[in-house]
Parts: C-alpha cells; sequence; structure tokens
C-alpha cells in the first residue's frame, strides 16, 4: 500500500507537470446542417474539414472536451490554411441576427465564467478583407499555411469545457495543424 501511494504522485507529475499544452491527441469529428449536404473530415497530422452545399449554412470539423481550470490569459499557437470559401465574408446571417460569422477555418472555445455561466469565445479566418460588420477575424493568404498567436483573456477563473477547429457556412474547404493553448 505505501509503495502505490508513493508511485502515484509521481505519474502525476510525470503526466501533468512536463506539457503546458491543454489540448489533447483524441479529437471528435462533429457535422451540423439542415440540409442534405457533403462534408468530410479528415484527422491526421492536420485536420481537414470540408463542405459542399447550396445557400444554407453548416459546420464540419472536430471538437475537443478539456475539461480544466485556467486563471488569466491564454494563447493560441497553430498553423491554418483557408482552401475555399463560398461567401464574400462572415456571412449576412450574423449582420441581421447577431452571431459569431460564418468563416471557412472558426475557432470556438466552450467555457464557465467566474459565475460558472455557458460562455463562449469565438475567432474567424478569412483569404480577403470582411464585408460584413464582424471584427473576429485574421485575413490569411488563401491555400497557405498560416502561423497563428492568438492571445486572450477569459477571466480570472473560468473553466474551460471545450475546443472546436472547424469552418462553417456555405461550402468551405480549411485546416490546421500544430495546435497548442497554453496559459499565458
Amino acid at each position: 500500500m505505501i509503495k502505490l501511494l508513493l508511485v502515484l504522485p509521481s505519474v502525476f507529475l510525470l503526466f501533468s507537470g512536463n506539457n503546458p499544452n491543454l489540448l489533447g491527441d483524441e479529437w471528435e469529428k462533429f457535422h451540423q446542417s439542415n440540409i442534405r449536404d457533403r462534408w468530410n473530415v479528415e484527422i491526421g497530422d492536420e485536420i481537414s474539414w470540408s463542405r459542399v452545399a447550396g445557400a444554407d449554412g453548416g459546420a464540419a470539423g472536430v471538437i475537443q472536451s478539456i475539461q480544466a481550470g485556467v486563471p488569466g490569459k491564454l494563447l493560441l499557437r497553430m498553423e491554418v490554411r483557408v482552401d475555399s470559401h463560398s461567401l464574400p465574408g462572415s456571412g449576412w446571417w450574423s449582420d441581421r441576427r447577431g452571431g459569431t460569422g460564418e468563416y471557412p477555418a472558426k475557432i470556438r472555445i466552450d467555457y464557465l465564467d467566474d459565475r460558472e455561466r455557458k460562455a463562449f469565445w469565438t475567432h474567424g479566418f478569412l483569404t480577403n478583407k470582411n464585408p460584413n460588420r464582424l471584427k473576429n477575424y485574421t485575413e490569411i493568404k488563401k491555400g497557405e499555411w498560416t502561423k497563428v498567436e492568438l492571445e486572450f483573456d477569459l477571466g480570472d477563473h473560468v473553466f474551460l469545457r471545450a475546443i472546436r477547429f472547424y469552418g462553417n457556412g456555405w461550402s468551405f474547404e480549411g485546416a490546421v495543424r500544430n495546435m497548442e493553448l497554453v496559459r499565458k
């Protein structure tokens, strides 16, 4: 019994302290659509997604449960690529109805705020200047891997629930690789 108790703290230190990346290797594919569409998500050295549809929004990508309390600022590092997007920007829906935008590559972090209320943070990527009102995006070159570092502060006492990398809108194609989410 004593030997087991001595081994457990060393196992905990081995797996908890060496890697500051809050992201693991396990990803779950997801797809949302109200119409029949063609979609694909591939998980490997890179995570890629695509959707082909008419004039109706949908989403395809990956999600990972995080389940970690994190105080203060976070830094998300990754490489992102956008190959196609049928909308000219973040889409009219968000302008008229409120929303976070339809982007061919997008990040969403779900968390509980310091009052334990559900909240989320989003950021998208476009290959051109957005003609719509939203500003929660970064402009990147079409078809090229772009290294990105996004620093953000969700609050002093938040609990991360999940992260998604995906595309949403009508038709789109994008990818990410080398993702790292660390405490700042």
